[in-house]
């Protein structure tokens, strides 16, 4: 219950036949007494109610008499839906972070979990090494426990994936030590792109492919980091020794933030093979001098047509939220001619979500809640107001204000807390504080910018 009403939207609305709704879930057919619908009496806290065919929950008879058990079944008939398993799928195994104390004379507990209190800053006269007091290990559960010591399948994939870099001239990455940093820095080792840029000065076929077609006919040999024609696979009409495999490219995203490197990668997947950077920027026999040129000369950026494309592929793969982040790059960074055209045009992809998790709100009510969530990620990166990049204005809601805090509840959290810092720690609290000590009493748009840094661990 929330607010008094079910969460989840319990009792339906009568419905005379079972409908597919633009969500992909289906309204069920849900007939009212007087259509022949059927009730019933349930006894609840002592007292009798009536419920009828809005109060059934979607279920399987076959699922409840084999498992014996409440079982909500929901069809779920949209493609988007895969974009959702396969983001489980991603997530990986299960983790567990736990701490080893070696001592067996010390006070502290053998395993710890995360979270908890430390009691003290030192144990004895050493300090605490907060980096290595606690290890993350993988959990294994018994099911998968099972299926390894068995040698059962635990997972697969098909078909294969071949990921391709993206980077600029002399930008690809190299990996050296101490002794090796000037050889590797004259001769680099190619990367699947400019390997894909001598492929096609010697190979006929190649010079025919976009860089992204090029594993569906070639393998990369990582250790003599060059491309080769496949050997398994179905031959191809008209070019002898072409075979055409099953494998699958994946080119790496690059935010608009990227600059000129966002362009690069829309060069990759219009240009068929190029033989150089210069040859990727040459549009017409006019070698350009950037990326962009290229694209514009191309016609690529004509209309905001190259941020159309860039949410469109996103929406393949990025939930709802991500999109919402990529449309506020592209408004702060990417300058559209139109960004009202761009929201209207993927309005429902950027409120997925949130029309999932507020089924009981209307359209206009989850198109504002987008709305806001996309003003809030435009103030947070240094943006304007919605209205200022042509975008319909959000509406304000006490939420959006200050939070209020329990002053005597943060009190006790900041007393209990104050003596778990280390010294470091506490050294940047003294010095947050006393700024803030020092602050004009009778100043209301008083501000102070602090920047903390360090190593990452």
């Amino acid at each position: 219950m929330e607010n008094g009403e079910c969460s989840k939207g319990f009792p339906k609305e009568f419905q005379q036949v079972t409908l597919t709704s633009d969500t992909g879930y289906p309204l069920y057919r849900r007939l009212s007494p007087e259509m022949g619908g059927f009730t019933v009496d349930k006894l609840f806290k002592g007292r009798s109610i009536r419920m009828d065919n809005r109060w059934v929950v979607p279920y399987s008879p076959d699922l409840l008499l084999q498992f014996a058990c409440h079982l909500n079944v929901e069809v779920c008939a949209t493609v988007k839906s895969v974009k959702y398993v396969i983001k489980y799928l991603l997530k990986g195994g299960d983790m567990a972070t736990f701490k080893v104390d070696a001592n067996r004379n010390s006070t502290e507990p053998r395993e710890q979990a995360v979270g908890d209190q430390q009691p003290t800053q030192t144990t004895g006269n050493k300090p605490r090494d907060e980096n290595k007091e606690y290890l993350s290990a993988r959990y294994i559960g018994p099911m998968e426990a099972v299926n390894t010591i068995l040698g059962f399948e635990v997972h697969n994939r098909f078909p294969a994936v071949i990921r391709l870099c993206v980077h600029k001239s002399e930008e690809q990455l190299v990996y050296f030590n101490e002794g090796t940093a000037r050889a590797k820095a004259r001769t680099p080792k190619d990367s699947t792109l400019t390997a894909f840029f001598k492929l096609c000065r010697i190979d006929e076929f190649a010079g025919s492919l976009l860089y992204t077609e090029v594993p569906s006919y070639f393998v990369w040999l990582s250790s003599e980091r060059e491309w080769r024609r496949a050997k398994q696979g179905v031959r191809v009409d008209g070019h002898p020794g072409v075979v055409r495999n099953k494998n699958v490219a994946r080119m790496y995203t690059v935010s608009p933030r990227a600059g000129d490197l966002f362009y690069v990668r829309m060069l990759l997947l219009n240009v068929r093979g190029p033989t150089s950077f210069e040859a990727l920027q040459t549009v017409d026999g006019v070698v350009h001098p950037s990326a962009k040129a290229a694209c514009m000369a191309l016609g690529l950026l004509q209309r905001d047509d190259h941020w159309r494309r860039c949410l469109a592929e996103a929406v393949q793969s990025r939930m709802p939220r991500a999109l919402r982040h990529l449309l506020a790059v592209i408004l702060i960074w990417g300058e559209p001619e139109d960004g009202s055209d761009l929201w209207c045009s993927f309005a429902e992809d950027l409120s997925e979500d949130l029309r999932f998790h507020h089924r009981d709100l209307s359209t206009e009510e989850i198109t504002d809640l987008a709305l806001r969530e996309l003003q809030s990620m435009l103030i947070s990166m240094g943006g304007r107001s919605l209205p200022e990049y042509g975008l319909p204005a959000a509406s304000v809601t006490p939420q959006d204000g200050p939070m209020q805090f329990d002053t005597v509840e943060q009190a006790l959290i900041t007393e209990a807390r104050l003596p778990m810092l280390t010294d470091e720690q506490k050294a940047v609290y003294e010095s947050v504080t006393r700024i803030l000590w020092t602050a004009p009493a009778a100043c209301t748009s008083w501000t102070h910018l602090l920047a903390l840094a360090r190593p990452s661990c």
